[in-house]
């Protein structure tokens, strides 16, 4: 886990240093690398309520909707960021900001 923050830390830091270059071109390279780091985290979200749900499996019930984790680990950005949603990370209004970034011409990097 303490890798994971710390590679997602040396992603945004090295998007502040493409922002402050001032150019349009690096302002977009530092986008899209805030957008995988959006991303992974989301993913690593998923991956982490499915462990949880293995630990389930000796009981009845799992704690999370196996559905919606399933689909949260799939490739579908737009999925993903749902299923999450779905599942207690944020609520409706962060989804909906989260899901606006096409506006802006990014494209999440595959996990």
């Amino acid at each position: 886990m303490l890798q994971f923050l710390a590679d997602n830390i040396d992603q945004l830091d090295l998007a502040l240093d493409q922002l402050a270059v001032q150019d349009r071109n690096f302002d977009r390279f530092a986008l899209m690398l805030v957008d995988n780091v959006v991303e992974l985290t989301l993913h690593r979200y998923a991956q982490d309520r499915a462990a949880e749900n293995q630990f389930w499996g000796r009981k009845e019930e799992p704690e999370h909707d196996p559905k919606l984790v399933e689909k949260a680990l799939r490739q579908s950005f737009d999925n993903k960021a749902k299923a999450v949603r779905d599942l207690g990370l944020y609520g409706e209004q962060l989804c909906t900001t989260v899901l606006n970034r096409k506006r802006l011409g990014i494209t999440p990097c595959q996990v």
